[in-house]
């Protein structure tokens, strides 16, 4: 049974973020340039309450939270939270919370939905066909006029997201391979991704700089100064919902055994892969000892009875400050 608590009438926000970057194409909106980030910061300092995720928390078990008050956390565990986040969070003392997916930290690969991404929506030419066979179920896609990807067309359809229509055969073949490799187990969708890699003769040189993950070390770096909390995102990011209890319970489970060996520090915090849970699934969270865990219903989190383990968060994308205060306003007024 999920613990409850009743706490005053102030709204209050989890921002979710994935990237500092300016990287292009960026299909699901995760990157915000560092000159927007900045901006962005300074407009919480200026106009909110910055507050840890565990400070936020225990606000609302308290009964006594901050007017205001916004809490920022990342998903995932890109290079860039160290690289080009933290110097900004520090520069204007911001802290925020960094759910890491432990199965990347040394693996010499990118995110898998970075790897699809780089297939077929960089430019270059491809097969015309591409047959897969997923879980034992046959899949096919024709790429017609689309196999040859140039320059031109790349820079024309570069904003492309994917909650859009498909500009072209070659989009709509990256979003339907990616929901093919989405709910698949790790193992398996790693055998599929060679086969792509060896269909699209790509030599497998390891990560782009820019997109690679957090190493072991650097997660440590990030939560030297106390400013950033390291939080849990599983080991391998699956739709945790989609797998048996046993599966489910060794995804949260060792990433907060290998986050604590690492750190030396207990983990307390925990986000969902792809924002989904169940009942079963926050039980499964609570049971392994973590106090709180962030789901992406975008919505402030709403003064009554707030549920400390399916957290609401809106995600923030690439605005300038101005938009960003706009957006912030608009979030708060919501719940007023």
């Amino acid at each position: 049974m999920n613990e409850k608590f009743v706490t005053p009438h102030l709204p209050a926000l989890i921002l979710m973020y994935h990237r500092v970057a300016t990287v292009r194409p960026d299909p699901f909106g995760l990157c915000v340039s560092p000159e927007n980030f900045a901006e962005q910061m300074q407009v919480l300092r200026e106009h909110a309450h910055p507050i840890s995720l565990r400070g936020l928390t225990e606000s609302l078990q308290s009964g006594r939270i901050p007017e205001r008050a916004v809490a920022v956390t990342f998903d995932d565990g890109y290079a860039d939270n160290l690289l080009d986040a933290k110097p900004l969070l520090v520069q204007h003392d911001v802290p925020a919370t960094m759910f890491i997916t432990t199965g990347y930290l040394e693996r010499p690969r990118e995110f898998w939905w970075d790897e699809v991404e780089r297939h077929f929506l960089e430019p270059g030419i491809l097969p015309d066909r591409l047959s897969l066979s997923v879980c034992g179920q046959p899949h096919e896609w024709n790429l017609a006029n689309a196999a040859q990807y140039d320059d031109d067309t790349c820079r024309q359809f570069h904003a492309w997201r994917t909650e859009q229509e498909p500009p072209t055969v070659r989009h709509d073949t990256y979003f339907s391979v990616w929901r093919a490799l989405q709910l698949i187990p790790e193992d398996e969708r790693r055998r599929v991704l060679d086969q792509i890699q060896a269909w699209a003769g790509d030599t497998g040189a390891g990560p782009r700089p820019e997109y690679r993950s957090v190493t072991s070390d650097e997660v440590r770096k990030l939560a030297e100064g106390g400013l950033i909390e390291i939080g849990a995102h599983t080991v391998t990011h699956p739709a945790l919902c989609e797998f048996s209890a046993a599966e489910q319970w060794e995804e949260i489970t060792q990433s907060k055994r290998h986050l604590e060996t690492l750190l030396g520090a207990p983990v307390t915090s925990f986000a969902y892969p792809f924002g989904t849970c169940s009942e079963p699934t926050i039980k499964l969270v609570q049971e392994s000892g973590f106090e709180r865990a962030c789901a992406t219903i975008p919505t402030a989190i709403t003064s009554s009875d707030p549920n400390l383990y399916e957290l609401p968060r809106v995600q923030v994308e690439d605005w300038s400050g101005t938009t960003f205060l706009q957006r912030l306003e608009e979030w708060f007024e919501a719940k007023t």
